[in-house]
């Protein structure tokens, strides 16, 4: 479990909004000023303002945008792509998962002991873990995981008398 810290994020990204917003005000008095001076101000090859050139480099996007793979003494921040690919693959695989395998684990209890209520159990068991797992995989809020895990629990009740249906149309 990763803590999300939401609210030292939401302080954390304020400073630096805070700080670009000074370096963005410093950098437009620096404008004014060398265009007041040389009169031309359309250059970054050879910029005449020393300290235009160290506004610049303080508005780098690595330090406020970690796209690159980047450390510093405490963190180690990089291309969060490779993650992205990883987490959609595992979404896809638990996601097909909690289709596929009650429908098979439903269809070989059937088989072996037509027992509703051992089938309940089943579909019972994988509605408690499908809010839990989709709860972590997707960012939904409470309404969305409550209302995905009614259809899925729809589907499989269908799944369910779908099966009772069929047996007893085989034994007419």
């Amino acid at each position: 479990m990763v803590r999300k810290f939401d609210r030292l994020g939401t302080r954390v990204i304020l400073l630096m909004q805070h700080k670009i917003a000074l370096l963005e005000e410093e950098l437009e008095a620096e404008d004014i000023k060398c265009t007041a001076e040389q009169g031309d101000n359309g250059t970054i090859d050879g910029d005449p303002s020393p300290r235009r050139q160290e506004i610049m480099k303080e508005l780098n996007p690595r330090h406020y945008n970690h796209k690159d793979n980047y450390a510093s003494h405490t963190t180690i921040y990089s291309d969060e792509a490779r993650m992205d690919k990883f987490v959609t693959c595992v979404t896809i695989v638990l996601g097909l998962m909690m289709l596929v395998a009650p429908l098979w684990l439903l269809q070989y209890v059937y088989a072996i002991k037509p027992d509703p209520v051992v089938r309940l159990k089943i579909i019972t068991w994988f509605l408690i873990g499908f809010p839990m797992i989709f709860g972590m995989v997707a960012l939904a809020r409470p309404l969305e995981v409550l209302t995905a895990t009614a259809a899925y629990g729809a589907f499989l009740m269908v799944f369910m008398q779908l099966q009772s249906s069929i047996a007893s149309g085989y034994g007419q």
